[in-house]
């Protein structure tokens, strides 16, 4: 559950913020069948089971957008490095 926590201030987009509201909904609901004298066992291995669902979708996002960042960063570079090569070319047709 602390993962929950420690992602629910992001900005992951309104769907997944839904996503996490219903999670944290059905937490609560679960937790509270306890109360009612359902299982202690059964309740966690429900909890677990649909944290586990959102925890899956923030590291697929996650590693999407990291994706992203790095081929950003990757094509920057390699258009810096076009930009250098062809200014060296044009400085050495010009003293040619």
């Amino acid at each position: 559950m602390s993962y929950i926590a420690n992602i629910e201030f992001l900005d992951l987009g309104a769907v997944f913020k839904q996503e996490l509201e219903a999670g944290k909904a059905a937490f609560r609901e679960i937790r509270d069948d306890i109360a009612d004298g359902a299982s202690g066992e059964t309740a966690a291995q429900k909890v677990t089971t649909e944290l586990d669902k959102l925890k899956d979708k923030y590291i697929t996002m996650y590693f999407e957008e990291h994706k992203k960042s790095a081929l950003t960063s990757r094509m920057q570079s390699a258009v810096e490095n076009c930009r250098k090569v062809l200014h060296w070319q044009i400085c050495a047709s010009c003293v040619a």
